[in-house]
């Protein structure tokens, strides 16, 4: 199993966003990383009406709100282009964590998106 710093790390969230959470009351570390990521998640009190009409606002969307770095935000917003309709980018990518962790997948999960970051 992977620690959840190194977790973090892989699906690009930026290590400034990593270490707030976890000095803040809400990090936990006898929790899973699953439960950590939503934790996190709370932690940062996204705001469901936040307008995002355009390529750009989702990309600084996921860049600023969410703490991804840059190229992780336009690697998954170019990833689920077409694929999603009337829900947000953050919606899909808690899918994809929820799915590899639910097919105990967390390595095969972090390989993918470390041969993806190979390519931007």
């Amino acid at each position: 199993m992977v620690d959840f710093h190194t977790f973090m790390i892989s699906i690009g969230i930026k290590k400034s966003y990593i270490k707030k959470f976890i000095n803040s009351d809400n990090f936990n570390k006898n929790n899973d990383n699953l439960t950590l990521f939503y934790n996190y998640l709370d932690y940062l009190n996204l705001d469901s009406n936040d307008d995002i009409n355009t390529y750009l606002e989702e990309v600084e969307y996921l860049k600023n709100k969410v703490g991804f770095r840059h190229k992780y935000s336009q690697l998954y917003i170019n990833s689920l282009k077409g694929v999603y309709n009337y829900d947000t980018s953050i919606n899909w990518i808690v899918r994809i964590v929820e799915s590899f962790f639910s097919m105990g997948k967390i390595e095969e999960f972090c390989n993918f998106y470390s041969k993806c970051n190979k390519i931007i």
